[in-house]
């Protein structure tokens, strides 16, 4: 799906196995935004792009909710969700690229309530962003070469972190309050 200047409400679609030809910058294999659609109850499997494998957005701040991306590739970042926006109620499942094996974001996005597992990456096997705000998440099994479930600068609250691989969290200033972070969090 292409939403170029738009905002539409997409719910309870499945877009599998799509791609985004072309460059190594394509983005999009699933969805590409250009705008602020809102995303409900819709699965995202086995789709790849240059940059966001299941979902890119650019330019725009999206609302996906109750959403499962699975088995996403991209080439570059993000997995799942190469983006901002609001991220709610989401599982995020066996994505892999450079960056964000399951989402990359630049843009500060807010996630809460989502669950992250067996995500892939360079770095950030679970989530890549700067200025992120995680709430109420679980990430485990994710691994990277850093940041084996979180690599970004941001805020972790009442998040679960267990047997991510090399680390927990890696990455530059992060702030830790009443989480479950397997081997402790030192600063």
């Amino acid at each position: 799906m292409y939403n170029y200047s738009g905002s539409p409400t997409v719910k309870n679609c499945t877009f599998k196995w799509n791609s985004a030809r072309g460059t190594y910058s394509s983005g999009g294999g699933g969805m590409y935004n250009y705008g602020s659609p809102t995303i409900t109850n819709c699965i995202f499997t086995g789709n790849s792009a240059g940059w966001g494998g299941g979902m890119y957005s650019y330019c725009g701040s999206p609302t996906v909710t109750n959403c499962t991306f699975t088995g996403n590739s991209a080439q570059g970042d993000g997995g799942g969700i190469y983006g901002g926006g609001t991220i709610t109620y989401c599982i995020f499942n066996e994505n892999s690229a450079q960056g964000g094996g399951g989402i990359y974001s630049d843009g500060g996005p807010t996630i809460t309530n989502c669950v992250f597992t067996d995500n892939s990456a360079e770095s950030g096997g679970g989530i890549y962003g700067h200025w992120v705000t995680i709430t109420n998440c679980t990430l485990t099994g994710n691994s990277a070469d850093s940041g084996g479930g979180i690599y970004h600068s941001g805020t972790v609250n009442n998040c679960i972190l267990w047997a991510n691989s090399p680390e927990q969290i890696s990455g530059g200033m992060v702030t830790v309050t009443y989480s479950d972070i397997e081997g402790g969090w030192p600063w």
